[in-house]
């Protein structure tokens, strides 16, 4: 429903979500290999703009929020401003068990492993908006 709201109110759409194949330059821990993706082109394009309009999908296969992305952000924050426009963070999450739910699905987690499956993954979220795909298995603590 992003994509489909920013197109509608003329907003540029850089999705940084790439499954099933992952973007080999999304996935490097360096900022500089990172600016170099082409999902991340689109944005750029954007925000060099007079008065850009970007919303930027952060999902799999993206640099963390808190390691990278958010530092990239930032910097551009004062610029965005120098243009009269303002810098939004949005972070959605599923809940808890929502997220267990849809997780021990998609990994065919069986019923007997269910209870180890959910202590390995405590925070998983949290960790996974932190740092990203960037080197986080699951039941990995970092």
């Amino acid at each position: 429903w992003l994509r489909t709201g920013a197109r509608r109110n003329s907003w540029v759409f850089a999705d940084l979500y790439s499954y099933p194949e992952c973007d080999p330059v999304l996935l490097l821990p360096s900022i500089r290999d990172w600016r170099t993706s082409k999902k991340w082109v689109v944005a750029q394009r954007e925000l060099v703009k007079p008065q850009p309009r970007l919303v930027v999908h952060q999902h799999n296969c993206s640099p963390g929020m808190g390691a990278i992305l958010l530092k990239q952000l930032l910097e551009w924050e004062p610029q965005l401003h120098a243009k009269g426009c303002k810098l939004f963070l949005i972070t959605t999450l599923r809940s808890p068990a929502s997220w267990a739910e849809s997780m021990i699905f998609y990994r065919r987690i069986p019923h007997a492993r269910v209870h180890a499956f959910i202590a390995a993954s405590s925070d998983y979220q949290l960790k996974y908006l932190l740092h990203g795909s960037c080197g986080l298995e699951m039941g990995q603590s970092q």
